[in-house]
């Protein structure tokens, strides 16, 4: 190491640091201290303003703000109070493929609930109702409802109203019925773009109130909802 003289020749040009100053360096100065740190600062020391190491383990600062990057448990303390409601709205890019443990309850299959079948034939009629109910998944309807039909001369063409929701516009929905007291064949055609049903018989007649006075029927009609 070179030992710097009181000479004028070791000192012209040279600036001379004091530890007790404050001072500017504009030189590079190495520190090789071995093995040990290459200088000491007090644990009270203030923090050094502009002080900015480039990497750290040599990894940029970008790469500690990423959570894909982090190891171990996140603490509670980092969870909000809060949490979204879970709502098939927040499920994005949910892939079955993935659901290879376990069994899904039958509520995650789809939604019930119940409706009220209801004369749209314009007839006024008060029907008698049991068993009205509806499955739904997706924009697939199940509906299903036991009427009987009171007393009536009405020579409305029948129509019942009330389905749980509106069938999109298609002329492919439709449905069975299960069964009847009347002696012939129904038919079920769900109206499209309109949450009502008709009754028909073989022959593709809309049959009247009249026809299915004091019958029952108990039916199931299948459609598509938007």
């Amino acid at each position: 190491m070179p030992t710097v003289t009181n000479t004028t020749g070791e000192l012209n040009a040279r600036t001379i640091l004091l530890a007790e100053l404050a001072q500017t360096i504009s030189g590079a100065k190495t520190f090789d201290r071995g093995g040990s740190a290459p200088f000491i600062v007090n644990s009270g020391a203030a923090k050094v303003a502009n002080l900015d190491a480039d990497k750290l383990d040599g990894q940029e600062g970008s790469y500690f703000l990423d959570l894909a990057n982090a190891t171990g448990t996140i603490g509670d303390a980092q969870f909000p109070a809060t949490l979204p409601a879970l709502s098939g709205a927040n499920l994005t890019n949910l892939n079955a493929s993935n659901l290879t443990l376990g069994t899904v309850p039958h509520a995650r299959l789809g939604t019930t609930g119940s409706w009220t079948p209801t004369d749209a034939s314009g007839a006024g009629l008060t029907l008698t109702v049991s068993g009205a109910s509806y499955w739904r998944l997706g924009t697939l309807v199940i509906a299903t409802a036991w009427i009987v039909y009171p007393a009536t001369a009405s020579t409305n063409t029948t129509e019942i109203g009330g389905l749980p929701f509106t069938p999109m516009a298609s002329s492919m929905h439709g449905g069975y019925v299960q069964y009847t007291d009347l002696a012939a064949l129904i038919l079920l055609l769900v109206r499209s773009a309109s949450p009502q049903l008709a009754f028909f018989n073989g022959g593709g007649n809309n049959y009247t109130n009249a026809t299915l006075s004091g019958k029952q029927v108990r039916f199931t009609a299948i459609y598509h909802t938007t």
